[in-house]
């Protein structure tokens, strides 16, 4: 009986043994499952922090791009306000040029006009100075006939 308790006695020490083995090792695991929860959480925390700066930095290109397509928009006003402008100025431009050429016609017409009319007075003084002529020359043939009539 003694042989029997003795193996028992043996056989429980060496449970206990290999109790305390795989207890230190569950604890060993235990502790190595704490760390890596604890990075595990550490991790998450940092990956959410990241993605409170990714969501931030997405907005403010929203944002930007919002600007973006503002400036945009103003620009092809502007662009198009320069293109009336330059589509006015150039029909100004045309239309001051046609009134320019007329001007210069109606000018051009005015000088030959004036032409003509200098050329129609000088025409007028050669005959007035003609007529004088004739009419002196009438005058003095009537004196002498008068002269003659009185003798």
């Amino acid at each position: 009986n003694n042989k029997w308790k003795d193996q028992v006695d043996t056989l429980k020490a060496d449970a206990s043994e290999q109790d305390k083995v795989v207890l230190d090792k569950l604890k060993a695991k235990e502790d190595s499952m704490e760390k890596l929860q604890s990075s595990l959480n550490a991790l998450s925390k940092d990956f959410e922090e990241k993605l409170q700066v990714v969501s931030q930095f997405e907005t403010q290109v929203e944002k930007l791009k919002s600007e973006k397509d503002d400036i945009l928009e103003k620009l092809k006003a502007q662009s198009s306000q320069i293109e009336n402008a330059d589509a006015i100025k150039k029909a100004a431009c045309e239309s001051l040029e046609k009134q320019l050429n007329v001007t210069q016609e109606h000018l051009e017409k005015e000088k030959e006009v004036n032409k003509e009319l200098k050329n129609e007075i000088a025409l007028a003084e050669e005959n007035l100075e003609t007529i004088k002529s004739e009419l002196l020359e009438k005058k003095m043939e009537a004196n002498e006939t008068n002269q003659k009539l009185i003798i």
